[in-house]
């Protein structure tokens, strides 16, 4: 018996290699099983720097998760960078608390994560000891593979609660776009001019689905590097999106920008040059999309077939959205509408089909959210709230969140797009989005309802009633923590 078993590993650890996938067994979980389908699987999928109204040009996407699901169309993060959403999305914690508040050492990035000890207590931790199978493909924080320094070292590193881990090592090397793959302790090389990184996401992921349904149930953070600058996409999709318009929303090249904090109002006018720049890099940006559009397809497909789709949560959104040209802006990390918003498109067991939500919902719900799906344990410093109440009817929700807060912290680490934006703390409801700047004392309002593009700061002229409550909600937001944090966003 035992000699048939090694001859039927050796044969199909064979037949991945054969097919491009270096499938090596992870690290065994040690809490006890669970009883095979007692509860679901959960597939998360975290595209990086996606906006919301991309999911236009995703038709799979659409067809297989929103049709099939919910569409919540006022999905937030609460720091629009990617290091930091990734902490929150992992720990369900505002930024001021996880305090990973920038890309790169030594205010942010995967070291800081690492050194404050954040991974040993994270969704993957939860689930990995209720008895759920973990596993993460793509990316995980910035600047993992990276020294302290920014310098490239390959890690083998895996950390506590993934028992798969089919890891990007953070950077593309030399002209021929090399890059590598931390397969589970083993640096493993690829060329995008032969594997495209999202097309082998995929392949991973749909041979891992293949392989282990039926056994314990499965969390699969899923994260591929599209649409993120430089946007590489696969060659298929070259001819693809050529010309597709540079969406120009009344926020695009913002002309009035006087009544705008000075970091905004001193930027130039983008010029035919960036504007030329910008429709090429959205154009990349789609292309780079229709591989995760294919993957999503492919994903369903493997769910389909091992007859899990029907146990399964599919949850698919961004770490933070990005400008292209609005109030001049070309990155990401500000207050204003493009950036914090993300799409997320839920399907599932009993989850409502075809339904669009309008509650606010954030990156911190996610962790509670996976926790309570997968009947793990959410620890007492998590800031966000499960979305099961949101999941299970398609009615409003008895009681949810009014507010939220966006937060920023400068680095001169960090890129200039980045750097330049003083700190801030903003407090949104549905309505407002009121921002203070500590640094310089400037201060934006803007009334959502009536100026949905954010093009008139009216600060000086709101009622000092509406001022008195904005401030006052910010002011229990942004030193918040845990259970605090809900009272605040309700207004208790």
């Amino acid at each position: 018996m035992k000699r048939t078993a090694a001859v039927a590993i050796a044969l199909l650890v064979g037949l991945l290699i054969l097919v491009g996938l270096r499938f090596v067994p992870g690290r065994q979980d040690s809490s006890a099983d669970q009883a095979v389908g007692s509860r679901p699987n959960i597939l998360f999928i975290l595209t990086d720097d996606m906006r919301a109204s991309d999911l236009h040009y995703m038709p799979n996407t659409r067809n297989l998760l929103e049709k099939h699901g919910e569409k919540f169309t006022n999905a937030r993060v609460t720091r629009s960078l990617c290091c930091p959403s990734r902490a929150t999305i992992l720990r369900g914690q505002y930024v001021h608390n996880h305090k990973v508040w920038t890309n790169v050492s030594p205010s942010g990035g995967f070291w800081r994560f690492y050194d404050r000890g954040l991974e040993n207590s994270t969704i993957a931790t939860w689930l990995d000891d209720a008895g759920y199978d973990t596993v993460l493909i793509g990316k995980y924080l910035n600047p993992y593979g990276l020294d302290r320094d920014g310098n490239y070292a390959p890690s083998t590193y895996v950390p506590p609660g993934w028992d798969r881990w089919y890891v990007w090592e953070g950077i593309y090397r030399g002209t021929q776009l090399k890059y590598d793959i931390n397969e589970n302790g083993r640096i493993v090389t690829y060329y995008r001019s032969e594997t495209h990184d999202t097309d082998l996401y995929a392949q991973t992921a749909e041979h891992f689905i293949r392989q282990t349904a039926g056994g314990r149930p499965l969390f699969m953070h899923l994260s591929p590097n599209a649409p993120h600058d430089p946007a590489y996409f696969a060659p298929r999709h070259a001819n693809e999106f050529s010309n597709t318009p540079l969406p120009k929303p009344p926020s695009f090249n913002e002309n009035a920008i006087s009544d705008k904090p000075t970091w905004v109002s001193n930027r130039p006018l983008l010029t035919s040059t960036d504007v030329q720049h910008l429709t090429k890099f959205y154009g990349d940006r789609l292309r780079a999309l229709k591989s995760v559009d294919e993957m999503v397809g492919r994903l369903v497909d493997a769910l389909k077939d091992t007859g899990e789709l029907s146990n399964t949560y599919i949850f698919f959104t961004s770490d933070n959205g990005i400008y292209l040209g609005e109030h001049r802006l070309t990155h990401k990390g500000a207050a204003y509408n493009a950036s914090p918003h993300v799409p997320l498109l839920v399907r599932g067991p009993g989850v409502p089909q075809g339904v669009t939500r309008s509650e606010i919902v954030l990156n911190n719900d996610l962790a509670p959210t996976f926790a309570d799906l997968g009947g793990a344990k959410v620890p007492s410093f998590v800031d966000g709230r499960s979305l099961e109440p949101l999941l299970t009817t398609s009615s409003p929700a008895p009681s949810w969140r009014t507010s939220f807060l966006v937060e920023h912290r400068r680095s001169q680490e960090e890129q200039e797009d980045v750097r330049i934006i003083p700190n801030y703390d903003a407090v949104r409801t549905s309505r407002y989005n009121y921002v203070e700047y500590p640094t310089t004392g400037e201060k934006e309002l803007y009334d959502l309802k009536t100026d949905p593009y954010e093009l008139a700061n009216i600060y000086e002229s709101a009622p000092p009633t509406l001022l008195s409550d904005l401030k006052t909600k910010l002011g229990a937001l942004k030193s918040c923590a845990g259970a605090e944090c809900k009272k605040a966003e309700d207004g208790r």
